[in-house]
């Protein structure tokens, strides 16, 4: 269910949501008034009642949907907004297409093993910047330092953690050094299959862009725009398995705009990413290199990057 429709199915009970959501408020002619979103006695904040679907904090300035005022009254992201929402009105998700993610028991990554290939350089900061990506953006993404091995051989690689609802739920290891040409890459075994990025999210983001690798995802974020990377890379089957685990995680972006590598794998797993999340919610962007980074390194503008996210085309049905 997409945050729009949600918000509507609350506001036609707007005459419950209110009072659950703002208790000391009071309800005078055709509002429900309160102070602000804390519940305070006042009557700056006004929730009509009468169908015209708003509200807003004079005092403050806010204003929104439904979901919106679930937020600022409950302090919580917008996909924890939307299961509290669900739960309210009594709506469960039909999960019967993931009964692996039920059975399925995974571990979390091992924080004393962690950090024992931990260092404390900067070399990650001095390489993500040779790659157009500042620290500003590499501290919001907590992207540390490390080593991987490959055989005997110790290399310099960036220690990536994958984190959602401030869980930890995966750390990636990928070298900077590649000494025959190829980059080493290590992840936690057993671990859940989860997006890239949830972490570095504003709470209330209703698009975001879908992509391919880490650090095309903090390209994205260099440019100013909301991603999320898959785990996997492109092609499809089980390197889009993350998909049963994230579904409904995915239900807070009205818009999924999905921006994988420009070859046969990347329009490969952009068909089967779309054909599961939902067509009619995903956009196909095209862009003028191999991917977000590429653009970054050859000086294409923050402008011109929203122009080809704004003229994504839609996925003709197969």
């Amino acid at each position: 269910m997409r945050p729009s429709e949600l918000s509507d199915l609350l506001w036609s009970q707007v005459d419950r949501v209110a009072p659950h959501l703002l208790p000391n408020g009071k309800k005078e002619g055709h509002e429900w008034v309160a102070g602000n979103v804390n519940g305070d006695k006042g009557n700056s904040l006004k929730v009509n009642l009468s169908g015209k679907k708003k509200w807003a904090d004079f005092a403050e300035g806010d204003g929104g949907d439904m979901l919106d005022l679930w937020m600022a009254c409950r302090g919580i992201n917008l996909h924890q907004a939307m299961q509290e929402a669900k739960a309210f009105l009594g709506i469960k998700d039909d999960d019967h297409h993931f009964d692996a993610k039920r059975e399925k028991k995974f571990s979390r990554p091992d924080r004393k093993k962690i950090a024992r290939y931990v260092t404390r350089t900067e070399s990650h900061l001095e390489y993500l910047q040779s790659r157009g990506i500042s620290p500003e953006i590499v501290k919001r993404y907590e992207v540390v330092s490390g080593k991987v091995w490959n055989g005997e051989l110790e290399l310099d690689a960036l220690v990536i953690p994958y984190k959602r609802d401030g869980e930890l739920l995966q750390v990636k290891r990928i070298s900077t050094e590649r000494p025959d040409g190829k980059k080493v890459i290590m992840a936690e075994g057993d671990c859940e299959p989860c997006l890239f990025g949830w972490q570095a999210l504003d709470a209330g983001v209703r698009a975001v862009v879908l992509c391919e690798g880490e650090i095309d995802c903090m390209s994205y974020a260099q440019y100013g725009i909301p991603a999320l990377s898959v785990p996997f890379g492109g092609g499809k089957g089980a390197k889009q398995q993350w998909i049963e685990f994230e579904y409904h995680n995915l239900d807070r972006f009205e818009e999924i705009f999905i921006s994988m590598d420009v070859d046969d794998v990347g329009r490969e797993a952009a068909r089967e990413i779309a054909s599961r999340l939902g067509e009619h919610r995903c956009r196909l962007v095209t862009l003028p290199h191999k991917d977000i980074n590429e653009c970054l390194m050859n000086g294409v503008t923050e402008d011109e990057i929203w122009q080809y996210i704004g003229t994504a085309s839609y996925f003709d049905p197969e």
